[in-house]
């Protein structure tokens, strides 16, 4: 991946400075190499968004997911 395919950071799309994916073409990838507050905080933020149902929920075999 070269720098300039880099749409923005996971910040900023917390932030909503940019926006995140628009649909299921796009792709995320999440280099978890900062510190372990921006994982925290980063899995509060989903978890949260998860269960209030602002983002899709996923079902696999791994994690499965009750309603």
């Amino acid at each position: 991946m070269k720098v300039e395919e880099i749409h923005s950071t996971l910040g900023e799309v917390v932030a909503n400075i940019k926006r995140g994916r628009e649909n299921d073409e796009e792709i995320t990838i999440f280099d978890s190499t900062g510190l372990a507050v921006q994982d925290i905080i980063c899995a509060r933020l989903v978890f949260e968004k998860v269960r209030r149902r602002k983002a899709p929920v996923f079902k696999n075999e791994y994690l499965p997911v009750t309603d």
